[in-house]
């Protein structure tokens, strides 16, 4: 019994002492506090069955092997926190100041991009830098027409028509000529890492789908808002000659290329 109450003392000065340590280096409390559930369950299990064998046995485990068990932990979790710690997100980096020269661009002097700089993944960034070396040409084939990139954050979805399965495309290129109403084109557009085509594949068939397989259409539901309808009232009377929403293949870098996503670009926009 003396055993389990010094035990316990022990036990109490030791997690006090390690949480405050945790504390001041700023580490994540979460992971530690596990963590020590673990080690406390490990500890409860083996100490009984030691005791059954032999209460000395109990008492090595105690005095010998438990003050080494939160050093190593401690250490064990420091490593790993450090190192996440100094792999900072790419979320977290601006591509207008990126290291990176493959995925620096100057977001804010680009009149096409919707907003003034840019958090994406690496894959969004090489998408964006893409786009810039297609404007001139994009503005040459369709004079008059506004062209802007708006990433999509969850405002417009897609649903699969095969099972109903839903996503939301990261980017909306649109191509809209306001002065001469001759078009307005809607593409959607989703850079994707490789390690996610595989498993996003029926999102990339959705896609592609919607240049032959989808249709604007402007009768209102019964359901719809009456904000909603007065909107397809405005655009219908805007008299356009030819509203297409327009899907394109994954922009990839690795490993298909974006030679693979060029070619699908300039093949499905209408000439």
């Amino acid at each position: 019994m003396q055993l389990n109450k010094a035990f316990y003392l022990y036990l109490t000065f030791v997690a006090i002492l390690w949480a405050i340590i945790w504390w001041c280096l700023l580490i994540n409390m979460h992971q530690y506090f596990s963590a020590v559930f673990y080690v406390l369950t490990g500890y409860y299990f083996i100490n009984k069955i030691l005791m059954k064998i032999s209460p000395y046995s109990s008492k090595i485990l105690f005095t010998v092997l438990w003050p080494i068990a939160y050093p190593v932990l401690f250490l064990i979790l420091l490593f790993k926190r450090w190192d996440t710690v100094n792999a900072p997100d790419e979320r977290a980096i601006a591509q207008s100041l990126h290291p990176n020269e493959q995925l620096k661009f100057n977001v804010e002097g680009a009149d096409w991009y919707a907003y003034s700089e840019n958090y994406g993944t690496s894959e969004e960034k090489l998408f964006v830098k893409f786009i810039s070396t297609q404007i001139d040409a994009l503005k040459r084939q369709y004079k008059d027409a506004e062209i802007y990139l708006i990433r999509n954050e969850l405002d417009y979805w897609l649903f699969s028509p095969v099972d109903g399965r839903r996503f939301s495309p990261d980017y909306m290129l649109i191509v809209n000529d306001t002065v001469n109403q001759e078009m307005y084109y809607q593409c959607l557009i989703e850079p994707k890492g490789g390690h996610l085509l595989v498993n996003d594949e029926w999102k990339e068939e959705v896609l592609i789908s919607l240049s032959d397989e989808s249709s604007v259409i402007f009768d209102p539901d019964e359901e719809d808002d009456e904000g909603y309808k007065s909107f397809l009232k405005e655009v219908e009377s805007m008299g356009y000659k030819e509203i297409k929403c327009l899907g394109f293949k994954f922009f990839n870098s690795d490993p298909r290329g974006e030679t693979d996503f060029a070619l699908d670009f300039r093949a499905t926009l209408p000439h």
